[in-house]
């Protein structure tokens, strides 16, 4: 989430943010610390709500309406995630609320496989670094079952806490899912790519110069390199002549975004012909010959073919 916020100008709001900093507020403000918060959502688990978690979230977007916003909704802390109504298996009518004041672009989310696995692995890594033990065999044995099970336990509750969530937007097919083997180090590229194709343009995008031309002939007399302008070829990126011109254009512009460096410029061949669909039009000139012997006058039809409307 961070590397997304930053990469993107997105504002970060968080589950856990919303929860430390607003809800002793709420409650009673000789609450100061973390700790006192988790201790009191674990004594009163209907404290919170979703519709609480929204409507303090909507004013915080409501101050910024010029920014753009990536909401992490699911709580990570144990403590939030098991109050009353967070195990709740409907929230569509809170959500539908929302959004009819700040309507969501989609869901996304990033699915693990193996995720047991991954999370144990990194628990032998940590265990690892505190005591030296580099024999992964000898911490397998000396694992806690009961830590085994609470893990599981919090995965199941981290999973059904997401598939609340997950299946109001499924119902408009506003989710995108990222499946991730392990620990992919290319994930954030990956997602960074996808935001690219929705039309989202990096914080960082440098200004360009973007020439376009109808052959490579038009290029000659340019220094290209010294320019640093890249050639693209619209015929190796389009799928089909038949796109509107929209279509390539976005074509273009997210070819540009995913492979332009810093500085880079670019020049683009329209070596794609066009489908001539339209009918071709005639036009007729008429033009009349007068004679001045008194010879009777004559009308003479010119017809000219048009190649294009």
């Amino acid at each position: 989430m961070q590397e997304l916020t930053e990469t993107f100008d997105f504002q970060p709001i968080s589950v856990e943010d919303i929860v430390f900093n607003y809800l002793p507020k709420k409650l009673d403000n000789s609450i100061e610390s973390t700790p006192e918060v988790i201790d009191h959502l674990k004594r009163d688990g209907g404290i919170l709500t979703i519709d609480w978690i929204l409507a303090v979230i909507s004013s915080k977007i409501s101050a910024s309406m010029h920014q753009r916003f990536v909401i992490d909704i699911v709580p990570s802390v144990t403590a939030i995630m098991r109050s009353d109504n967070y195990k709740q298996r409907d929230h569509d009518r809170t959500l539908e609320s929302f959004e009819h004041r700040h309507p969501i672009a989609f869901a996304l989310e990033l699915r693990v496989l193996n995720e047991e696995e991954l999370l144990r692995e990194t628990t032998e890594r940590k265990e690892q670094e505190k005591t030296g033990v580099t024999d992964s065999g000898n911490l397998l044995k000396g694992m806690d079952e009961a830590d085994k099970g609470r893990l599981e336990r919090r995965m199941d509750q981290s999973h059904r806490c997401q598939e609340t969530f997950l299946r109001y937007f499924q119902r408009t097919k506003r989710v995108i899912t990222l499946t991730l083997p392990g620990p992919v180090t290319n994930a954030i590229s990956t997602v960074s790519e996808m935001l690219t194709d929705f039309g989202f343009s990096s914080k960082g995008r440098q200004q360009r110069v973007i020439a376009f031309a109808q052959s490579d002939n038009e290029f000659v007399n340019m220094d290209l390199e010294f320019y640093k302008m890249k050639k693209i070829y619209l015929k190796d990126i389009v799928k089909s002549r038949s796109e509107g011109l929209v279509t390539k254009l976005e074509t273009v512009y997210r070819v540009i975004e995913q492979t332009g460096n810093a500085g880079d410029n670019f020049a683009v061949i329209l070596d794609v012909d066009a489908d001539h669909s339209k009918p071709v039009i005639y036009f007729q000139f008429f033009q009349k010959t007068r004679f001045l012997d008194g010879q009777k006058d004559q009308l003479h039809r010119t017809t000219l073919r048009s190649l294009s409307r």
